[in-house]
């Protein structure tokens, strides 16, 4: 029995100490990861900084200061946004430096050309990050980042680089909130070491090379070991390469303070093993009789530690021997807690340095719908500090709808399992209600067992330095500095975006080129600051002529140019515009400015290209064109508008005169009423459609196509259109008069904005009733175009007319924007269908069809069906076998005046 015994204890005895050899071991290991992950938490930082200084230096090479050697100004802008990249210097390709933040000049210029960072740099082209140099002139140890200068053509004029001072480096924010234990090393592909948390004036610059943890990391890509570093101290190191660099970062923690607590635990553990073995085999020898009870208790008290009871301890009596068994045991039990704690306070460390580094950890439950964060999280958002946890709707609903869009974009992705990670950048609110740039990336953490995410876990980053940063190089790439206008860059691209949208949408863009006349009389008289205000005051008054659309930039100097978008598809009226606005711009500028305490004059000359319908013009020509106008107005005696094209010039002041000659026709009785007959299949007359003419008493008939357009841009239209109405309806009260005329209907043509007119549907009844016209012998006669903007208004109008008497027609109907949804609900009384499909009904199998769908949707619809245009019997025998019974064209009468229509024979 008491082999048996032995037999038993002995096996239970190698587990145990087996099993705390597998604990030792995993806290090694999660030790091992800690620093890895730290590693790889600091070499991230140090690509970001890497990353900002290239956008920084990329900004600055791009700049037009450095195409010449005026760049000190710009350098010192940069030093004084970006402090951490405060010496930065301009040089030549022959190897010299010629520029540099303004008070860091040096009396002779340095020669760096025997460099490897700028050797490298002019062979690559490419931004560069240096190796490590001493040296007076380098100030200590550092490392130089540089970026190629390039000239227009792509060629190499230089470098702009500032140099790096590892003594003063900053491995902060991780570093500075580290344990004390924690040793940050970053090193190069030679084992020079670049930075280190502890005493970097003693190991930096220094080669270690030799070193055999050194040339073990130095051969693999990342990992970690156990060794002793450089110092002879034993530590548990991770190591990261830094990418885009040869270099890789180390961090190690001692590993007697890592492994203190997995020690002492295995030690006790080992010593609880021994003894309960000791004890097992004494009491299995000689009293075994005596151990049922007492070990039961024992037995009971391993039962609740296996369901997962740790705060459980076996009651100490019985025997001595029994009752040290019991001790034994709940020491065990204390020694396991103690390596849980441990563990706990490892992974406090690790909080601790995602803390320090300004990162959030968060974890989101898919399945509870609430998303928690870190305690950095209330911090970065000013709020108290703590753990904070929102329900899904509580924290995508603070976040602005177009990031959300963004965000909720990426979470797809990850929950369908398209992507393993995402990375997206969003705004969140502070606690003071301020909107503030984060960035957040996570990933699945967990799945149910249908494949299923229900967990996530993620980290996010305070990034709103870094998008200020972004704001401010563009501002300075696109942005004049004195007035906060846009600079030529910025009008390049955008003419670029202008006059591809003019192909598209066939519409015209115009170019004004303003420079001011006796600018340079001022700046000299009164001194540049008072130059710059008036420059100021300038672009302010030249942004107030302009639209929401239009585009105001700053060249430089006094120049400026506006570019006009979105103007009519006509030649003419285009320019007719763009003069517009250049005599409002000349004549806001003529007025007094403020400079000094006194009022002085100024004056502008202006040139203004507009492109030729189907002539395409690349941006520089546009602009040169403009730019030769501009010296064409001050040739002629400055303060004045003037056309690059003569031939424009001549077109806007021919419709200048057609415009001031249509003003005096409505004043002067110029206008007369064409009537052109509209008849049924049986040849009887049934009405007419009064069409305007105009007759000019020195051009004679001038053609509705030339100033009807006109009259339209001009608002003239209005006046116009209830003359013609007022005419028609006088026609009317005439004709009613006449027995066989009385039952005759006149069509008026309603243009788009006389009939969006609010007092249109009252001047109608007023010119009715003045006139004394029956209101059912009136057809008015809409468009299309005119019926889709705001149908709710255009039914309450037609219907108001419609109860009166007042006929409509659907003019030219099918060559618009046809939709039945709204064709069913106006109440119409006839359709016309358009000359364009009559003329060619009998050859084109497409106008045939046309005019035989817009036929059946007539009768369909119970509306009349009129065709115009029609110039054959052919046609009208076509139109008449689809069932169109009434006609209107040259087969039947041209357009003539009251008399003569009279005179037609029906």
């Amino acid at each position: 029995m008491y082999l048996l015994i032995a037999t038993v204890l002995l096996p239970c005895a190698g587990l145990l100490g087996f099993s705390i050899y597998q604990k030792y071991q995993k806290d090694e290991d999660g030790a091992a990861q800690e620093s890895y992950n730290l590693a790889r938490l600091t070499a991230e930082n140090v690509q970001r900084f890497l990353a900002d200084s290239r956008e920084v230096l990329s900004t600055a090479a791009q700049r037009p200061e450095m195409q010449s050697r005026n760049c000190s100004a710009i350098l010192t802008d940069l030093s004084e946004f970006f402090p951490r990249l405060a010496d930065i210097s301009r040089s030549t390709t022959d190897g010299y430096l010629y520029c540099a933040t303004q008070g860091k000049k040096n009396a002779d210029p340095i020669y760096v050309g025997d460099t490897e960072w700028f050797k490298q740099v002019s062979k690559t082209r490419q931004f560069t990050v240096g190796p490590i140099v001493s040296g007076s002139s380098t100030k200590g140890w550092t490392i130089v980042l540089a970026q190629p200068v390039l000239d227009p053509s792509g060629a190499m004029i230089g470098t702009v680089q500032t140099q790096i001072n590892l003594l003063k480096f900053s491995l902060a924010p991780t570093a500075s909130t580290l344990p004390d234990s924690t040793l940050v090393t970053i090193i190069d592909s030679r084992g020079n070491v670049l930075a280190r948390s502890m005493s970097p004036e003693k190991f930096v610059g220094k080669n270690i090379r030799d070193v055999s943890m050194v040339r073990v990391v130095l051969s693999q890509a990342s990992g970690v070991l156990r060794t002793e570093g450089a110092d002879g101290v034993d530590r548990i190191f991770g190591f990261v390469p830094v990418a885009g660099t040869d270099w890789k970062v180390l961090v190690g923690t001692k590993s007697n303070v890592a492994l203190r607590q997995a020690q002492q635990s295995a030690v006790a553990n080992i010593s609880a093993g021994v003894i309960i073995l000791f004890v097992a085999l004494f009491l299995g020898i000689y009293f075994s009789r005596r151990l049922s009870t007492p070990i039961a208790g024992v037995r009971e008290a391993a039962g609740k530690v296996a369901s997962g009871d740790l705060q459980y301890r076996a009651k100490v009596g019985g025997p001595t021997e029994i009752a040290e068994v019991a001790t034994q045991f709940n020491q065990m039990l204390d020694a396991i807690v103690a390596s849980q704690t441990e563990l706990r306070q490892s992974q406090t460390r690790l909080q601790l340095a995602m803390d320090g580094s300004r990162l959030a950890l968060w974890e989101a439950d898919l399945l509870a719908g609430t998303i928690s964060f870190s305690e950095t999280w209330a911090e970065l958002i000013g709020e108290q500090a703590g753990t904070k946890t929102y329900t899904f709707s509580d924290f995508y609903g603070r976040i602005p709808v177009e990031d959300f869009a963004t965000v909720k974009h990426h979470l797809i992705l990850v929950l369908k399992g398209a992507v393993e990670h995402f990375a997206v950048e969003y705004r969140f609110p502070l606690a003071n209600g301020k909107l503030n740039w984060f960035s957040g990336g996570g990933r699945v953490s967990e799945r149910d067992k249908n494949g299923r995410a229900i967990r996530l876990i993620g980290v996010n980053r305070d990034i709103a330095e870094r998008k200020a940063a972004q704001i401010t190089i563009q501002k300075m790439a696109f942005y004049d500095a004195l007035t906060g206008l846009p600079n030529r860059r910025f009008l390049m691209e955008k003419l670029q975006q202008a006059s591809a949208a003019s192909r598209r949408l066939k519409r015209q863009n115009a170019l004004l080129f303003i420079d001011l006349d006796n600018f340079k009389s001022i700046n000299d008289s009164l001194g540049h600051a008072a130059g710059d205000l008036l420059l100021q005051q300038v672009g302010s008054r030249i942004a107030s002529c302009m639209r929401e659309t239009d585009v105001l930039a700053r060249l430089g100097g006094d120049e400026f140019v506006v570019l006009l978008q979105n103007l009519d598809a006509d030649d003419a009226l285009a320019a007719i515009h763009a003069e517009l606005v250049g005599e409002k711009i000349r004549k806001v500028l003529n007025e007094s400015f403020r400079l000094n305490m006194s009022d002085y004059q100024v004056s502008a000359s202006i040139g203004i290209a507009v492109p030729r319908a189907g002539i395409a013009l690349n941006t520089e020509e546009l602009l040169r064109q403009a730019d030769t106008a501009m010296f064409q107005a001050k040739a002629g005696g400055r303060n004045m508008v003037r056309f690059f094209d003569p031939e424009t010039s001549s077109m806007v002041q021919a419709r200048a005169k057609l415009e001031t000659d249509l003003r005096i026709a409505l004043s002067s009785s110029q206008f007369i009423l064409f009537y052109q007959p509209q008849v049924d299949d049986a040849g009887r007359l049934l009405g007419a459609e009064a069409l305007v003419r105009w007759r000019h008493p020195e051009r004679g008939m001038v053609s509705p196509a030339e100033f009807i357009p006109l009259a339209e841009e001009t608002g003239l239209i209005l006046p116009l259109g209830l003359w013609v109405l007022e005419d028609a309806c006088k026609q009317l009260a005439l004709w009613a008069k006449q027995p066989h005329r009385r039952n005759l209907t006149i069509a008026v043509n309603v243009s788009a904005r006389q009939f969006r007119q609010a007092s249109f549907v009252k001047d109608v009844l007023a010119v009715l009733a003045r006139t004394n016209a029956s209101a059912t012998r009136l057809k008015l006669e809409l468009t299309e175009g005119l019926l889709l903007e705001n149908i709710e208004e255009t039914i309450d109008k037609m219907t108001i007319l419609q109860d009166n008497g007042v006929a409509f027609s659907l003019d030219d109907f099918g060559t618009g924007y046809s939709s039945l949804s709204y064709l069913k609900r106006l109440p119409l009384d006839q359709l016309k269908i358009d000359q364009s499909f009559v003329r060619d009904i009998l050859i084109d199998s497409n106008d045939a069809a046309i005019a035989k769908m817009v036929i059946t949707l007539a009768n369909t619809l119970g509306l009349q069906v009129i065709a115009e245009g029609v110039e054959t019997i052919e046609q009208r025998d076509f139109l008449a076998t689809q069932g169109c019974h009434h006609y209107q064209g040259y087969l039947f009468g041209r357009p003539v005046p009251t008399a003569e229509f009279e005179l037609l024979k029906f």
